[in-house]
Protein backbone atom coordinates (compact mmCIF):
# COMPACT_ATOMS: atom_id res chain seq x y z
CA UNK A 1 0.00 0.00 0.00
CA UNK A 2 0.94 3.65 -0.72
CA UNK A 3 0.34 6.41 1.23
CA UNK A 4 1.16 10.18 1.11
CA UNK A 5 2.07 12.33 4.19
CA UNK A 6 2.40 15.69 4.18
CA UNK A 7 1.80 18.65 7.16
CA UNK A 8 1.99 22.27 7.76
CA UNK A 9 -0.19 23.01 5.37
CA UNK A 10 -1.40 26.18 7.22
CA UNK A 11 -4.28 27.21 4.63
CA UNK A 12 -1.82 27.41 1.66
CA UNK A 13 -5.37 26.27 -0.25
CA UNK A 14 -3.52 26.76 -3.25
CA UNK A 15 -0.73 24.60 -2.81
CA UNK A 16 -2.53 22.32 -0.86
CA UNK A 17 -4.94 21.51 -4.20
CA UNK A 18 -2.01 21.60 -6.41
CA UNK A 19 -0.51 18.36 -3.73
CA UNK A 20 -3.84 16.86 -3.66
CA UNK A 21 -3.92 16.37 -7.79
CA UNK A 22 -0.41 15.15 -7.97
CA UNK A 23 -1.63 12.82 -4.77
CA UNK A 24 -4.69 11.61 -6.71
CA UNK A 25 -2.62 11.48 -10.30
CA UNK A 26 -0.60 9.02 -8.25
CA UNK A 27 -3.47 6.72 -7.68
CA UNK A 28 -2.94 7.28 -3.90
CA UNK A 29 -6.28 8.06 -1.79
CA UNK A 30 -5.13 7.80 1.87
CA UNK A 31 -2.99 10.62 3.09
CA UNK A 32 -1.52 10.94 6.39
CA UNK A 33 -1.28 14.62 7.54
CA UNK A 34 0.86 15.65 10.67
CA UNK A 35 -1.08 18.84 12.00
CA UNK A 36 -1.52 22.57 10.92
CA UNK A 37 -4.39 22.28 8.57
CA UNK A 38 -5.39 25.53 10.30
CA UNK A 39 -9.16 25.63 9.24
CA UNK A 40 -11.78 23.69 8.43
CA UNK A 41 -11.69 25.30 4.91
CA UNK A 42 -8.31 23.13 4.58
CA UNK A 43 -9.67 20.05 5.93
CA UNK A 44 -12.39 20.45 3.33
CA UNK A 45 -10.31 20.18 0.44
CA UNK A 46 -9.44 16.32 1.51
CA UNK A 47 -13.20 15.45 0.71
CA UNK A 48 -11.85 12.41 -1.99
CA UNK A 49 -9.28 10.65 0.47
CA UNK A 50 -9.49 8.65 3.16
CA UNK A 51 -7.27 10.78 5.79
CA UNK A 52 -5.54 10.50 8.75
CA UNK A 53 -4.87 13.77 10.59
CA UNK A 54 -2.84 14.18 13.97
CA UNK A 55 -3.37 17.60 15.34
CA UNK A 56 -0.90 20.73 15.24
CA UNK A 57 -0.81 23.57 17.52
CA UNK A 58 -2.09 25.54 14.99
CA UNK A 59 -5.35 23.75 14.00
CA UNK A 60 -7.29 26.47 16.22
CA UNK A 61 -10.63 24.84 14.78
CA UNK A 62 -9.96 21.49 15.97
CA UNK A 63 -13.93 20.75 16.64
CA UNK A 64 -14.77 22.13 12.96
CA UNK A 65 -11.18 20.19 11.24
CA UNK A 66 -12.82 16.69 12.92
CA UNK A 67 -16.06 16.97 11.82
CA UNK A 68 -14.89 18.33 8.38
CA UNK A 69 -12.31 15.20 8.34
CA UNK A 70 -15.20 12.78 9.20
CA UNK A 71 -17.13 13.97 5.86
CA UNK A 72 -14.02 12.58 3.99
CA UNK A 73 -13.89 8.45 2.83
CA UNK A 74 -14.76 5.98 5.25
CA UNK A 75 -12.26 5.75 7.76
CA UNK A 76 -10.61 9.19 7.97
CA UNK A 77 -10.35 10.98 11.61
CA UNK A 78 -8.45 13.65 12.84
CA UNK A 79 -7.27 13.39 16.62
CA UNK A 80 -4.00 14.44 18.82
CA UNK A 81 -2.27 11.35 16.89
CA UNK A 82 -2.60 8.63 14.90
CA UNK A 83 -1.74 4.57 15.04
CA UNK A 84 -2.84 2.60 12.16
CA UNK A 85 -1.25 -0.72 10.57
CA UNK A 86 -0.31 -0.64 6.48
CA UNK A 87 0.78 -3.73 5.14
CA UNK A 88 1.98 -5.25 8.23
CA UNK A 89 4.32 -1.96 9.49
CA UNK A 90 2.86 -0.48 12.61
CA UNK A 91 2.82 3.28 12.08
CA UNK A 92 2.04 6.56 14.31
CA UNK A 93 1.56 10.23 13.27
CA UNK A 94 1.44 13.42 15.31
CA UNK A 95 2.55 17.19 14.87
CA UNK A 96 5.21 17.52 17.20
CA UNK A 97 8.96 15.48 17.70
CA UNK A 98 9.39 17.41 20.56
CA UNK A 99 7.21 16.01 22.91
CA UNK A 100 6.04 13.42 25.59
CA UNK A 101 4.04 11.24 23.21
CA UNK A 102 6.69 10.87 20.49
CA UNK A 103 9.14 9.45 23.52
CA UNK A 104 6.53 6.85 24.60
CA UNK A 105 6.19 6.22 21.17
CA UNK A 106 10.01 5.49 20.81
CA UNK A 107 10.03 4.26 24.48
CA UNK A 108 7.78 1.40 23.11
CA UNK A 109 9.96 0.64 20.43
CA UNK A 110 6.80 -1.07 18.69
CA UNK A 111 6.58 1.37 15.74
CA UNK A 112 7.64 0.89 12.08
CA UNK A 113 7.37 4.46 10.75
CA UNK A 114 6.72 7.56 12.53
CA UNK A 115 5.71 10.82 11.03
CA UNK A 116 6.46 14.30 12.29
CA UNK A 117 5.88 17.93 11.12
CA UNK A 118 5.87 20.76 12.73
CA UNK A 119 9.72 21.98 12.36
CA UNK A 120 8.55 22.40 8.51
CA UNK A 121 12.23 20.85 7.50
CA UNK A 122 12.13 17.68 6.00
CA UNK A 123 14.15 14.79 7.54
CA UNK A 124 14.25 11.04 7.22
CA UNK A 125 16.67 8.66 9.62
CA UNK A 126 15.86 5.57 11.60
CA UNK A 127 16.35 5.09 15.15
CA UNK A 128 16.51 1.45 16.29
CA UNK A 129 13.88 -0.26 14.00
CA UNK A 130 12.13 2.78 13.56
CA UNK A 131 11.99 5.41 10.54
CA UNK A 132 11.08 9.06 11.51
CA UNK A 133 9.95 10.97 8.97
CA UNK A 134 9.10 14.47 8.65
CA UNK A 135 8.08 15.17 4.97
CA UNK A 136 8.41 19.27 5.69
CA UNK A 137 5.74 21.67 4.83
CA UNK A 138 3.15 22.40 2.21
CA UNK A 139 2.67 26.39 3.96
CA UNK A 140 3.64 28.31 6.91
CA UNK A 141 7.18 29.64 7.64
CA UNK A 142 9.25 28.95 5.10
CA UNK A 143 12.03 26.69 6.44
CA UNK A 144 13.39 24.46 3.63
CA UNK A 145 12.17 22.81 0.30
CA UNK A 146 8.09 22.77 0.14
CA UNK A 147 7.02 19.11 -0.23
CA UNK A 148 5.36 15.92 0.78
CA UNK A 149 6.51 12.37 0.85
CA UNK A 150 5.05 8.77 -0.79
CA UNK A 151 5.72 5.61 0.91
CA UNK A 152 4.88 2.04 -0.24
CA UNK A 153 4.98 0.54 3.32
CA UNK A 154 4.91 -2.87 0.76
CA UNK A 155 8.92 -1.84 0.01
CA UNK A 156 9.70 0.62 2.36
CA UNK A 157 10.37 3.12 -0.76
CA UNK A 158 9.70 6.79 -0.05
CA UNK A 159 9.49 9.25 -2.48
CA UNK A 160 10.35 12.98 -2.04
CA UNK A 161 7.98 14.99 -3.65
CA UNK A 162 8.87 19.24 -4.11
CA UNK A 163 5.90 21.25 -4.49
CA UNK A 164 8.63 24.93 -6.05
Amino acid sequence: MRAAVISDTHDAIASTQEVLKTIAAEGIDTIIHCGDMSSVYTAELFKDFCIYHALGNNDFDTVGIKFAIQECKPGSRSDRWFKGVFDGKLVAALHEENSRQFAALMDSGLFDYIFVGHTHRKSDRTDGKTRIINPGAIGGAHRGPRGFVIVDFATGEVEDYLTE
